[in-house]
């Protein structure tokens, strides 16, 4: 999935998120947490065999 304010990824069984809005020192806002939510939301899935 692509996203705007975060760089999100899986390195092993490890999820990995990192904040991508160094204009404004990667403060948080409704965004990009909602972006951090559907990062999870989309790790938390079972996967399909």
């Amino acid at each position: 999935m692509c996203y705007e304010n975060i760089i999100a990824y899986k390195d092993g069984g490890i999820g990995v998120i990192k904040f991508n809005r160094p204009e404004v020192r990667n403060a948080l806002d409704s965004k990009t947490l909602e972006e951090i939510e559907q990062a999870m939301e989309v790790w938390g899935k079972p996967r399909r065999s």
